[in-house]
């Protein structure tokens, strides 16, 4: 069962459809399906060390400064599964910048996302029911 505030998410997506995913003149069955299985980049909740070292581009690893390449270890050497904050992109970011690792930083910014669906984009379950959608349209 959806919250009041998710309700109030839903029926503004329905209603509004900001991203012109084709809601009008369609079952409560249809527009549920429409926020349970549209495909979109939704923000990585967590990350690893492994994951961003994939996207090393070797030569501009190669290229950082001493003081770099500490920043960099102190930030990646042991994590694991822990929460990928806007401070800790932003820190990753501040080694890699654009002028002396474009590739690099391209790479990790592409990693910031994952595929998901619109429904997690709202913050409603990912699978969300006509019944949810017709409680929605009721609020």
């Amino acid at each position: 069962m959806l919250t009041s505030a998710q309700l109030t998410i839903l029926k503004n997506e329905i209603s509004n459809d900001p991203l012109s995913l084709a809601y009008a003149n369609k079952t409560d069955e249809e527009q549920a399906s429409i926020v349970s299985t549209t495909v979109r980049n939704v923000d990585r909740e967590t990350f690893d060390g492994g994951l961003v070292a994939t996207c090393l581009v070797v030569t501009e690893y190669a290229s950082l400064t001493s003081a770099a390449v500490r920043q960099w270890v102190d930030v990646i050497c042991g994590a694991v599964n822990i929460p990928f904050t806007q401070s800790l992109k932003d820190q990753i970011l501040n080694v890699f910048t654009q002028q002396a690792a474009p590739q690099t930083r391209a790479n990790i910014i592409a990693i910031a996302k994952r595929s998901g669906f619109r429904s997690e984009e709202l913050g409603l379950p990912i699978v969300v029911t006509a019944s949810d959608v017709a409680d929605a349209k009721r609020t």
